[in-house]
């Protein structure tokens, strides 16, 4: 999901409604990549975000359980199960775009719950009641490992995908020396992790890279070390121009070209009245 701003003729949904004003929201959804039964289009009402892809409301739902996760760490408080209809309820009351999801889109959020909760099935009260349908309750644990398996996705994407031979490029660009295999792989999960951060809140972030052990200190005692190099490599090629330039100007000094005297002889200028001198002074 990103903020993008469209306009192509050939869409089907153009950018902006018939008086000029953008769509909130443009959400995609397709059978085989949803829990939904058919593709359904869902339009928001206040201009902002842009969604041009398959859609999950996984992500809702992880921003929706953030408040409880941190409670739930800071107190020791557990989440108390609760069934999925309640769950639902409690979620649409709190949260107006899930509740849209549901309510007026009539999206099956339990697949995706499923993914982020624990699942309990407990015996019925009612012995005639063979009931089985379990309850729900949000773990942090479900979550962390999502958004893990979805950074090593895009990890595994950055070294595969020949779309992103640019990204490459200027990953070597940037490092001339060269990158080992490790600390290549070590900038790629970076950098799905600051992809990553645009879907999930920053704490999930925390808690994930403290879970699954993230460590980049090699990698930025290799990026440090590389600026350091790099300055000096900066420092040096100034050093070198100047000198250059300095070797120039002295070259132009002491091989300046002198001008070549021309010998003349002064011609002495005559009036009308020399010769008459002249020859008054011979006499």
């Amino acid at each position: 999901m990103d903020k993008i701003n469209w306009r192509n003729h050939t869409i089907k949904n153009n950018s902006s409604t018939p008086d000029g004003k953008p769509y909130s929201c443009l959400f995609i959804t397709y059978p085989l990549s949803t829990a939904t039964s058919v593709p359904a289009t869902v339009l928001g009402k206040h201009p902002d975000i842009y969604v041009m892809s398959s859609f999950s409301p996984l992500f809702f739902l992880i921003a929706y359980f953030k408040s409880a996760m941190v409670k739930a760490q800071n107190d020791g408080e557990n989440k108390r199960l609760l069934s999925y209809e309640d769950l639902i309820e409690n979620i649409c009351n709190d949260d107006e775009t899930i509740s849209m999801f549901v309510n007026e889109f009539q999206m099956d959020l339990r697949p995706y719950l499923e993914c982020i909760c624990e699942l309990v099935s407990l015996p019925s009260m009612d012995s005639d009641d063979e009931s089985t349908d379990p309850f729900y309750k949000p773990s942090l644990d479900k979550i962390l490992n999502i958004i893990d398996e979805r950074i090593n996705s895009l990890v595994h994407l950055f070294q595969t995908e020949n779309g992103i031979a640019s990204l490459k490029w200027r990953m070597d660009t940037m490092y001339p020396k060269g990158l080992t295999d490790e600390l290549r792989s070590l900038l790629w999960k970076r950098q799905a992790i600051s992809i990553m951060s645009l879907f999930v809140d920053e704490w999930y972030i925390n808690e994930a890279c403290k879970k699954f052990n993230y460590k980049f200190t090699e990698l930025d005692q290799f990026i440090s070390a590389s600026k350091v190099d790099q300055q000096a490599q900066q420092a040096m090629d100034e050093s070198l121009e100047m000198m250059h330039e300095g070797m120039i100007k002295s070259n132009n000094k002491r091989f300046k070209p002198t001008p070549k005297k021309i010998n003349t002889t002064e011609k002495k200028k005559t009036g009308a009245l020399d010769m008459f001198f002249k020859r008054k002074e011979s006499n």
